[in-house]
This record gives C-alpha cells, structure tokens and sequence, in this order.
C-alpha cells in the first residue's frame, strides 16, 4: 500500500480488553503504515470519534450495548459516511450468517474474532476499494452534474427558440423578463 502523508486513524468499538490488547499488538506488528489507534467502548462514544477515523474494527458482540449485533453494526454504518467497517464475529454458523449480513449491508470485511494476523490486510485493502469508491463516486457525481448543466443549458435554448416561434423575437426570456 503506498504511504500516504498522514497516518491512518484506526478507531476499535470493542469492550472486550483482551481483544483491545491483542489488536493493538498485532497493528504494533504488523502495520506497514504510520497509523493512529483509538478505541470506544459502546456506540455512544463511538458516534463522537466516527467522523475522525480513517477505518472502523468493530466488535458486533458488545456486552454494554442492549441491542442485537444487526443493530450494533446498522447504527455504526449508518453515522460513518464513506468509513469501510471491518467487523469481528465469532466462529459458527449463525456468526459466519451475521458476517454474510453485514458484508452484504456494506461492511468492508469481517474477521473471526482471535484472527488478528488477518487484520492489516483488511484494514489496508478495505481502505484501498474506499478510495476507489470514494473516487468513482465523485466522478459520477460530476458527470451528473455536467449533464444538468447541460440540460439547463438546452432547457434555456429550448425555452428561446419557443419564444421565438411564439412571436416573441425580442430575445428576452419570458420566464424572468430578462434580455437574453
């Protein structure tokens, strides 16, 4: 991955120590890019640090959250614009469906939680299909945009030549009694 000027900031939602301490030994490890580590430990302190975090590991298993991890996951996505979220699950199948779920609602990755070592290429990649979607995403937003204008562009040169045909060779545009 190339490096970037700044480092990347990494915020983990887990309230489970043990995990805390081995991801961060793990990114001490493995992390070939300067990078900047913060961690929350329930979806309220998490809403005030989304927005200055470059990637999100979250733990869908929160003991202080009330909520089902379905929800965990739907009220992080939903407060951070264009951050990819990597979550942590459990082994078994009813944790492998939860992964299925949330990839398919737009998680970047999910990990089997204790299979940290997979976690720097997941963080890595995820960032690299973000800003590929991230740059794809203003390209459409500008070809949407040049195409407007240029329908306004025609709208007003259709609205002219109808004046025109309308007996109205004055040049003004009706609509704003301006002189065109």
């Amino acid at each position: 991955m190339a490096i970037d000027l700044y480092p990347i900031n990494i915020l983990l939602i887990n309230d489970n120590a043990d995990d805390v301490e081995k991801i961060k030994l793990n990114l001490e490890i493995k992390m070939r890019v300067p990078w900047v580590f913060s961690q929350c430990e329930n979806l309220a302190e998490a809403a005030s640090q989304v927005n200055k975090a470059d990637v999100i590991i979250l733990n869908l298993q929160l003991i202080t959250e009330l909520s089902n991890p379905k929800h965990i996951f739907e009220e992080i996505e939903g407060i951070s614009y264009e951050v990819p979220i990597i979550v942590l699950t459990d082994k078994g199948e009813e944790e492998h469906n939860l992964a299925t779920y949330v990839m398919e609602k737009g998680a970047a990755d999910a990990i089997v939680r204790g299979r940290f070592n997979e976690l720097v290429d997941a963080i890595e990649f995820s960032l690299i299909r973000q800003k590929i979607t991230t740059a794809n995403r203003k390209t459409s937003d500008q070809v949407l945009q040049d195409n407007k204008d240029a329908g306004d562009a025609k709208d007003k040169e259709s609205q002219n030549t109808l004046s025109m045909f309308m007996g109205d060779y004055s040049g003004h545009d009706p609509k704003n009694n301006e002189k065109i």
